[in-house]
């Protein structure tokens, strides 16, 4: 047999001692929506979590915290316990203002009366002492009103596609299909999460217009036509194409207020065809003057007299087709020290 000693230092016993729960956070939780301000009517909620889980008895009396708002002291209810935390909740009234932010004195948790024990020790009181929490500028009060309703999200305006397609009213290959979405009010497009992109419709197939930027209340989108791509009908856009594909796209006015991307089907028509098959055909060249003469030549001794026609030809090296519409041209002739101005007659041909 074996008979062993020692000596017991001071605080040592026969079993480990529980240590106490002590306050390990504060914050407030259910932030204020976007504002960062609790107006009338709504609940400041306060978390207050322990080192260990722990068992709370009400039946005595109820907790609460005190409150700082503004130079006043408002009392957050006990709502409920779970694990290691307690919650609490204070309704703001009129007249309660902070626009530093709500915050806590040090020691503001009063147990009054209810007890709060370590789970794993029921004998063992927690320690309700802590330091001040300041919720800051995120946990504002402004009891004098309700909060105001949000302003409508922004909606699609209008889909439509701009840098038309040039001469035939066809994109060929290599050429930008270029899509604009507007809004029906100012945006802020954050792309750091992704970035948004429109589906069109060519022919039977479907291509992606990539995002090329956003201003003031505008998406603006392109795709390049590639070999293969074919629209006699005109490119389109079907029924909700806008994909944000993790981009935000926010009203201007309320960073809180997201817009709304649906939006109705857009047919391009016969103004946007597709021809992938191949490069935009070099134009022709221009018509250019070939010749000027006078025509209906002055008779006998080759002199107009007073009341006589000078008439003036002048020929292009091809075909023209002549609108008057906005005006007329002319022709500037010199007699002798003089400029007389030559009316337009008519056009024929060339």
């Amino acid at each position: 047999m074996l008979v062993l000693a020692g000596t017991v230092a001071p605080g040592d016993t026969a079993e480990a001692q529980s240590s106490a729960p002590t306050v390990r956070r504060i914050s407030f939780f259910g932030l204020a929506e976007g504002d960062s301000t609790y107006y009338r009517g709504e609940a400041v909620r306060v978390r207050i979590r322990f080192s260990q889980q722990i068992v709370v008895d009400v039946s005595g009396g109820s907790p609460y915290v005190d409150l700082v708002v503004g130079d006043e002291t408002r009392r957050a209810r006990f709502v409920r316990s779970a694990t290691n935390r307690l919650d609490f909740a204070y309704t703001v009234q009129e007249g309660d203002a902070d626009g530093d932010g709500v915050s806590l004195g040090a020691n503001a948790l009063a147990l009054n009366g209810a007890t709060v024990k370590s789970a794993a020790d029921s004998t063992t009181d927690a320690d309700p002492a802590h330091g001040p929490f300041d919720g800051g500028l995120a946990h504002k009060v402004d009891g004098s009103r309700v909060r105001p309703e949000p302003p409508p999200p922004p909606t699609v305006q209008s889909i439509d596609f701009f840098g038309l397609a040039e001469g035939d009213s066809t994109y060929y290959r290599g050429e930008a299909v270029r899509v604009r979405i507007r809004f029906s009010q100012q945006i802020v497009v954050d792309v750091s999460g992704g970035s948004p992109y429109v589906d069109l419709v060519v022919g039977d197939e479907t291509r992606r217009a990539r995002f090329v930027r956003s201003a003031t209340n505008r998406l603006d989108f392109a795709y390049t036509v590639q070999e293969g791509d074919a629209d006699g009908d005109g490119v389109s856009v079907g029924a909700n194409a806008l994909a944000l594909d993790g981009a935000t796209v926010k009203s201007a006015a309320d960073s809180a207020t997201d817009a709304n991307p649906a939006h109705d089907p857009f047919d391009g028509g016969l103004a946007h065809k597709v021809d992938g098959s191949r490069v935009r055909p070099e134009p022709p060249p221009a018509p250019t003057v070939q010749s000027i003469d006078f025509f209906g030549l002055a008779e006998g001794d080759s002199t107009y007299y007073r009341g006589e026609a000078v008439r003036v030809r002048i020929r292009f090296s091809q075909r023209i087709v002549v609108d008057v519409s906005g005006g007329s041209p002319y022709v500037d002739l010199v007699v002798g020290d003089e400029t007389r101005r030559a009316a337009f007659v008519r056009s024929a041909t060339n």
